[in-house]
């Protein structure tokens, strides 16, 4: 069952109901009672009897989960609890991130789940989430989710999983002060059904309470300096869909380097301005395929005198994440790159 905060409930095995305050967990409701009182309930103990306005809960606080009080440890179990606590800390960059959270902790691969998207940075966000169905868009759920927090979206058996497996997060940053305004970034991603039966697909996190399987959707770039990274979402608000355009599939891009593709015409352009024009662009879909967790790119930049290939090779080269090899010859003939991107572990 779905419950958001600002929905008037009704409990299945007793009199009375209130109006959800918070989610608390996955599993778990703070309800506002007629007496005034705060009551944390089971999800499965309640029945949604007015559900709120969308409007009532866009700007919703949405609170993190908090961990258990601080008991006396050893120091092995501090050393395990830093561990479950690697998703956030470790080995995920920041960003924002799709999750679905199996009920039933002991088999990871049946039964119940919560569908969730984690914001993993130090900004509020608003988001907007669509299903894609035959070439249009349905739309799923939107609100917003404070930082470091997360929101349940939907609880649903495994059939009605296959709904959440392709489709787009509109995010949108917010903040209070920015240089710049900033963009609202479509992030579509696409999930096979395979990776969903296989268990070591699902990640350990204290953050969520248990094992989760975790997509990025937009990850930020390391930054030593805290007042850099407030910027980076305005930076690259603009080019981070730039690769959209030349999507093939899920994680996968083809990008046309000849110059016919990126200019209206030649005309005037000199042969130094026209490298550096397919060079920029080349750099500026590279850093948009990155930031948006794409798997593979091809570059198709030709054969003529061989000099755009050096130098496409001498860009990639300057990059820790990524490795390159010539393309296809039977699809691209002997003038593209194909460039495989691996996720950057801090």
């Amino acid at each position: 069952m779905k419950i958001q905060p600002g929905d008037k409930v009704k409990f299945l095995n007793e009199m009375g109901g209130g109006v959800v305050r918070r989610i608390i967990d996955s599993a778990t409701v703070e309800v506002a009672i007629e007496e005034g009182f705060d009551l944390p309930v089971k999800i499965s103990d309640l029945i949604v009897v007015a559900p709120a306005d969308a409007s009532d809960r866009l700007f919703d606080v949405n609170y993190k989960v908090q961990d258990n009080p601080p008991v006396a440890v050893t120091q092995q179990q501090s050393a395990n609890t830093e561990h479950e606590r690697s998703f956030i800390a470790r080995d995920h960059a920041e960003g924002i991130y799709f999750a679905v959270k199996p009920h039933d902790q002991r088999l990871l691969i049946a039964g119940y789940v919560d569908v969730i998207l984690i914001n993993h940075t130090s900004f509020d966000i608003l988001y907007n989430t669509f299903q894609r169905v035959s070439g249009a868009y349905r739309g799923m759920d939107y609100g917003s989710i404070g930082p470091g927090s997360f929101v349940l979206m939907d609880t649903c058996d495994r059939q009605s999983l296959e709904s959440w497996m392709d489709g787009v997060v509109q995010i949108m940053f917010h903040a209070e002060h920015f240089d710049d305004l900033t963009k609202a970034m479509d992030l579509p991603f696409k999930i096979k059904t395979g990776k969903m039966v296989r268990e070591d697909s699902y990640i350990k996190t204290g953050f969520m309470g248990g094992r989760i399987f975790a997509l990025p959707l937009y990850t930020l770039p390391n930054t030593e300096n805290e007042s850099a990274q407030k910027k980076v979402p305005l930076k690259l608000s603009t080019d981070l869909m730039l690769i959209e355009k030349h999507r093939v599939e899920a994680g996968f891009a083809e990008v046309d380097l000849h110059i016919q593709a990126l200019v209206e015409t030649v005309t005037g352009l000199e042969p130094v301005k026209i490298m550096n024009i397919q060079l920029d662009y080349l750099k500026r879909t590279l850093e948009s395929a990155i930031a948006a967790a794409y798997e593979k790119v091809v570059f198709i930049h030709g054969v003529g005198a061989g000099v755009l290939k050096i130098e496409v090779k001498k860009i990639l080269d300057a990059y820790d994440c990524v490795e390159y090899y010539d393309a296809s010859i039977a699809k691209y003939g002997i003038g593209a790159t194909e460039v495989l991107i691996h996720r950057k572990r801090n």
